[in-house]
């Protein structure tokens, strides 16, 4: 459909197939729109495959559009469900069991879409990056909706964020699975994104079990983050980041290796102003393990968590640290209980650390 205005598409749209690959054509296996705006889409589309863009739905410079009925079990290259290089995009129908072969099983978000609102749940969706939703240079969308149980083979599992800000992730994100990075959602050169619904219970290979930061800066964390898992970085992996805000709870996560709670590699100006609980780590940072990474702050408590050195905190050659809180009833098993140093950190403030096991710092 080219240049359409203000239609009603009430049947379904299924069993279609877009072979042809050569310039536009490829793309919208169920429904193709460009230059279309204020149509409502009321039913189901299902069951559609194309070699290219938008398994379901693929809205080009289409504004406006309003997506009621449910997104299920198409195939794309990207988009599986839907792709939308548009603005102004009301997705309020579930997307579900759609997989693409590249970057969004569920959802694509395209280079210059923004304010679009996804109302709907989406899940049991697969990609090689964001199982769930992609977005590429896309900003100010709302995403209210649960995304869970999507599958990414490389990165972003529910979510992968690239070059994308002013962002509102509200909904909850759970149980979703990364082969490498970022089990709940990767973020990529991403900035003022805000992450306000749960995180809890995904699960990373590698690094990030909830959330992952690859050189992105000045976004939020509100949301609590919990019961998430990764070899390195349970909770969070902050990576080449800066000047992000925790002030979620974070606790109940693990991590094979460093970070069971939070874990930052060269990463600066971080601000954890909530507590750091019941986290282990098997090796290091059951609570946090920081990796050449200076001038972070932590105002909230770090009690409860566990590892074999640092059961609390771990530093490592990352001066220049304060706590305002609490670090308090940790545990490591061989040393460090409170806070574990490799170094002296002449330059950091550790606060108050006490009742931790078997004691409250190393000694060097």
């Amino acid at each position: 459909m080219f240049y359409s205005i203000s239609n009603i598409i009430s049947g379904s749209i299924h069993d279609n197939h877009v072979l042809y690959s050569g310039g536009l054509d490829g793309n919208g296996g169920g429904l193709y729109l460009e230059y279309s705006t204020n149509n409502i889409i009321s039913n189901h589309v299902y069951n559609n495959t194309t070699v290219k863009l938008g398994g379901g739905i693929y809205l080009s410079l289409s504004p406006s559009n309003r997506i009621i009925g449910n997104v299920y079990s198409n195939v794309a290259s990207s988009g599986g469900g839907v792709y939308s290089r548009g603005n102004f995009n009301y997705i309020q129908g579930d997307v579900y069991l759609n997989f693409a072969t590249n970057d969004g099983g569920g959802i694509n978000l395209g280079t210059g879409s923004s304010s679009n609102v996804v109302d709907g749940k989406v899940f049991s969706n697969y990609a090689t990056n964001g199982g769930g939703l992609y977005l590429l240079s896309s900003s100010n969308n709302i995403i209210n909706g649960e995304v869970f149980n999507n599958v990414a083979s490389n990165k972003g599992g529910g979510f992968c964020l690239v070059y994308s800000l002013n962002n509102d992730i509200s909904g909850s994100v759970y149980s979703n699975h990364a082969n490498q990075n970022g089990g709940g959602l990767y973020l990529l050169s991403s900035t003022s994104n805000t992450i306000s619904g749960s995180v809890y219970d995904n699960y990373a290979t590698n690094s990030g079990g909830g959330v992952f930061l690859d050189g992105s800066k000045s976004n939020t964390i509100s949301g609590s983050v919990y019961g998430n898992s990764a070899y390195y970085g349970g909770g969070l992996y902050l990576y080449y980041s800066t000047s992000n805000t925790i002030s979620g709870s974070v606790y109940g996560n693990s991590a094979t290796s460093n970070g069971g709670g939070v874990l930052l590699f060269s990463a600066t100006y971080t601000t954890i102003s909530e507590s750091v609980y019941g986290n282990r780590a098997n090796d290091s940072g059951g609570g946090l393990f920081l990796i050449d990474s200076s001038y972070n702050t932590i105002s909230g408590s770090v009690y409860g968590n566990s590892a074999n050195y640092g059961g609390g905190l771990y530093l490592y050659n990352s001066d220049y640290f304060t706590n305002t809180g609490w670090i308090t009833n940790n545990h490591a098993n061989v040393s460090g209980g409170g806070v574990y140093t490799n170094t002296s950190h002449p330059n950091s403030s550790f606060g108050n650390v006490s009742g931790n096991t078997p004691n409250d710092f190393n000694t060097n």
